[in-house]
């Protein structure tokens, strides 16, 4: 679908962490692994630039907050990569759109043309989980209008990144990861054993058992938006699978 696009396809990224354990580079940041991290995230480098070389053109706005998250940390230095590689982007800050949500957060969009856009959808802890399809002209042309306005109003992302971001110290995802949020990893504890109480086969036991759900890796918050296969969109949508190389 992307290389079939001509003229240029855009992307509106609103949310601050996603959930990507298929990304090499996103688990070792999560691991509190910066230097690897990088070196994973550089790797995607030329694929990316093989793709940007023939069209479509693919500009991409992201919206900024503060304090920076550590993936927006992590997203802002692959995006400079991205720009590296090709592709266009900028950055604008949250305050230049919160007059558009006084009811919600901004989607995640991928326009294609004025009758062919995606709604992206993440769930609660920022894991991809599909897209809507839309294809209403007068749904998409308002849309699409206001992103390119805001896109005018945007910061070129390299410089965004050079001042924000690549003179800090890597935000490490905290106690799980092994690293602090300001600075480079700690070294790792030792791992202790606990000894674990016996099972219980009561049945009020195994009822609780069953109502509990793991609690997601990292300090990692989605937004919603509305519902298409994951595949469909697999470039677009970002992934950051180094094979297309990645959202």
């Amino acid at each position: 679908m992307y290389a079939a696009s001509r003229g240029v396809v855009w992307k509106l990224e609103r949310a601050h962490d996603f959930h990507e354990p298929d990304v090499p580079s996103w688990r070792a940041m999560m691991d509190g692994d910066w230097d690897l991290s990088m070196r994973l995230m550089a790797e995607m480098c030329e694929p990316l630039r093989q793709l940007y070389a023939a069209p479509p053109e693919f500009r991409r706005l992201r919206v900024v907050d503060t304090p920076i998250t550590p993936y927006l940390q992590w997203e802002i230095n692959g995006l400079a990569m991205r720009v590296a590689a090709g592709e266009q982007i900028r950055a604008l800050p949250a305050a230049a759109v919160r007059d558009l949500e006084t009811t919600a957060p901004l989607p995640e969009l991928v326009v294609f043309t004025t009758s062919l856009c995606y709604e992206v959808r993440y769930d609660g802890i920022g894991g991809h989980t599909g897209a809507r399809r839309v294809t209403d002209p007068d749904a998409i042309g308002p849309a699409l209008n206001a992103l390119i306005g805001l896109y005018g109003r945007a910061e070129d992302l390299i410089a965004y990144h050079e001042r924000e971001v690549s003179a800090g110290a890597p935000r490490l995802c905290g106690a799980q990861s092994g690293g602090t949020l300001s600075g480079r990893p700690r070294a790792r504890r030792a791992r202790t054993t606990r000894s674990r109480p016996a099972r219980t086969s009561s049945p009020t036991a195994r009822a609780g058992r069953s109502r509990r759900t793991r609690s997601p890796r990292g300090p990692c918050r989605g937004w919603r938006s509305a519902p298409v296969l994951r595949r469909t969109v697999t470039f677009v949508i970002e992934t950051y699978v180094a094979s297309v190389c990645q959202g």
